[in-house]
């Protein structure tokens, strides 16, 4: 069995060994865990990344990423083509993209000092939804102890308060905003999450097809960089 898969399972409760060089699944509480550690290779490199994700439960639409800042993330955010979310922590912001929505979900999970300082100590190189799970993504294997520990208890703190947030959300199905229930969505809750999240996807594609015309603007002064290197060396060599 690989050292990093036994290191991880010891952090788990009810581990299981999935695949003894790759794979465990455990929980946390009652959250599951699964861990992945994958290899594949691209040409002569190596791309080895480790993954831990959580299920997403019914009750909840929430499109949503976390990942290091970058200057080109800065120079999309002067363009409007990235929003992130704030959360007032200076030393989180400024180490961090937080974008999706709806914005009063990430709120929740984002707040949460916990998954902040988790997210400080890892330093993953992706947090993403999909509409099954939540991913944490290291593009290297955690073979590191307390490496390990860190994304397991991450990923089961934000698999926990997503669940909590389902769990409210269902609950709310079928009362009236009107009804004055404790824990009932105002008036309106569901369209707004609605359009956020539209806004956000016409956001993505807008940022998407932006980075497509700047790679093919790039492309076209290389090759011309190269077509007028080589016009200049077939006359010199006259």
């Amino acid at each position: 069995m690989r050292r990093a898969v036994k290191d991880i399972a010891g952090f788990l409760e009810r581990a299981e060994i999935l695949d003894p060089d790759t794979a465990v699944r455990g929980y946390i509480g009652d959250q599951q865990v699964t861990v992945v550690l994958t290899q594949k290779e691209h040409g002569d490199l190596d791309l080895r990344s480790t993954e831990a994700t959580v299920p997403v439960e019914d009750g909840i639409l929430i499109n949503f990423s976390i990942r290091p800042l970058t200057s080109q993330d800065r120079r999309e955010t002067q363009r409007g083509l990235t929003v992130t979310h704030r959360t007032g922590d200076a030393s989180f912001d400024d180490a961090f993209v937080v974008e999706g929505a709806p914005e009063r979900l990430i709120r929740e999970i984002v707040d949460d000092e916990e998954v902040r300082r988790d997210l400080l100590a890892l330093k993953p190189d992706n947090v993403l939804t999909t509409p099954t799970a939540w991913i944490v993504h290291l593009y290297h294997w955690v073979e590191d102890p307390a490496e390990a520990a860190i994304m397991v208890r991450l990923a089961a703190r934000i698999g926990a308060l997503t669940s909590e947030i389902a769990r409210r959300q269902r609950a709310d199905v079928g009362r009236l905003d009107t009804s004055g229930f404790r824990g009932a969505l105002p008036l309106g809750t569901r369209e707004r999450d609605e359009e956020e999240l539209q806004q956000f996807r016409l956001r993505m594609a807008k940022r998407h097809a932006h980075r497509r015309r700047a790679a093919i603007r790039l492309a076209a002064i290389i090759l011309a960089s190269l077509l007028a290197g080589g016009i200049a060396l077939a006359l010199f060599a006259r």
